[in-house]
């Protein structure tokens, strides 16, 4: 817990250098929360109360209310962290990549596809090349649009990961849409 403080407090004093970590780490301790069996009112003594441990305090609550499927809790605490982060002025595009990641697994459990699109969209613009939130754009995205390219993007990246299951499915849903477009042997 005081290690967490200690590495926003000191990612706060580099001038937001790496906030990108600290997303990341949020975000994980939100998932890790819920197979820990964590409440989300315990998450709070993780993170120093200040702007930014605020929106990362928000982020990591929005994942673990997604993780425990509480669609629309999750959705208001990440638009809470984006809202915040807007206003700190954060302007590291892998943290934006992440809180658009984030609202789009919020906007798609709650069936809300449009919304899940433009998110998912957002996130995949923001993202590093060969980065997981690159990745999990382009699936989320393949999934909704149905568009073999992103297939393709979101199984080379999971590949370049190690990420092999995730990688089988996108390349198995990229060879279904490349055979019921009649491209039977593309890719092969």
């Amino acid at each position: 817990k005081s290690l967490i403080q200690e590495i926003v407090k000191l990612v706060e004093r580099n001038e937001f250098n790496r906030a990108d970590w600290c997303f990341k780490l949020a975000g994980n301790l939100g998932v890790r929360a819920k197979n820990d069996g964590i409440e989300s009112m315990y998450l709070d003594e993780f993170f120093i109360d200040t702007p930014f441990g605020r929106i990362l305090r928000d982020l990591c609550r929005a994942s673990l209310l997604l993780e425990l499927r509480e669609s629309e809790s999750g959705m208001e605490k990440i638009n809470e962290a984006i809202a915040a982060t807007k206003d700190l002025g954060l302007s590291n595009e892998q943290c934006w990549s992440h809180l658009y990641q984030v609202k789009g697994d919020a906007a798609y459990q709650m069936n809300v596809e449009q919304l899940a699109e433009e998110s998912y969209q957002k996130g995949l613009e923001y993202s590093k090349a060969n980065s997981f939130d690159r990745a999990w754009a382009a699936w989320r995205l393949g999934l909704i649009k149905g568009e073999e390219q992103l297939f393709k993007v979101a199984a080379n990246n999971f590949k370049k990961l190690g990420h092999i299951e995730s990688w089988a499915r996108a390349l198995g849903a990229r060879g279904t849409i490349l055979i019921k477009s009649g491209n039977h042997y593309e890719g092969v």
